[in-house]
């Protein structure tokens, strides 16, 4: 059995080039001081921790992978909105047939699954969803009588199989993403080994000379910029939804 390498690093693994990436940019403008103070920081080794930054970024999100993912993401998402529009049909044909009905519109929680659909709660919609197809197919006779064209919960269902599907080969993706990266933690361990050292240096550097590039190299406030763009990026790529 292959003995699993611990992680080394104090943050989450996709955050660990992009923070590299910031160090670089530091790195390489102050690299005569780091010469002065170290024969081997050179320009080789600036150009080594770079390919090592770009090494990390492909092993965690290769570009192809993250354009498929990306697609994924979208067809789910517009089938969750395509299901909004759905269930509003539903609910009226619903209370059309509701004298015939043994129960109410109430009883299937349709606030419950809007909810869910605009937080785009997958799980969530999948058990509602088959708890309203438990209640309305016994009875789509009635609600066909009322008006419900024959195909709508076919349709819906349909669209739920759409949507657990993508769901799963998103898990399946990631999950062998993160197998990948567990099996190459070595080679994240030595990113973060060279990030440590330009950081220790870079402080002692800097401690008492210019405040503004000593936080250049402290690891938390390098964190807090990594995590302040993720969220800012996070935000402008969440796709708006239908109001339902």
């Amino acid at each position: 059995m292959v003995e699993r390498i611990q992680r080394e690093f104090r943050c989450k693994e996709e955050e660990l080039p992009m923070l590299c990436g910031y160090v670089l940019y530091s790195f390489r403008r102050d690299l005569p001081d780091f010469s002065s103070f170290s024969g081997k920081f050179t320009p080789a080794y600036a150009d080594a921790f770079e390919q090592k930054i770009s090494s990390a970024q492909n092993l965690l999100t290769p570009e192809s992978e993250s354009i498929l993912m990306k697609g994924i993401t979208r067809r789910m998402y517009a089938s969750l909105d395509g299901l909004s529009y759905k269930v509003k049909q539903l609910e009226q044909h619903v209370r059309f047939a509701e004298a015939q009905l043994g129960f109410k519109v109430s009883d299937l929680k349709l606030s419950d699954l809007r909810t869910s659909i605009r937080n785009k709660d997958v799980e969530a919609v999948q058990l509602l969803m088959k708890q309203i197809f438990q209640i309305l197919e016994p009875n789509q006779s009635h609600l066909t009588e009322a008006g419900m064209p024959e195909n709508l919960l076919a349709d819906m269902k349909t669209t739920v199989a759409s949507i657990t599907a993508d769901k799963q080969q998103r898990y399946e993706l990631l999950s062998q993403r993160k197998a990948l990266v567990e099996n190459n933690q070595g080679e994240l361990n030595t990113l973060n080994a060279d990030l440590n050292e330009i950081l220790q240096v870079g402080k002692a550097l800097y401690k008492k000379t210019d405040p503004v590039k000593y936080k250049e190299y402290t690891f938390s406030a390098l964190l807090k910029r990594v995590r302040a763009a993720a969220k800012a990026a996070t935000s402008e790529e969440t796709p708006e939804t239908e109001t339902v």
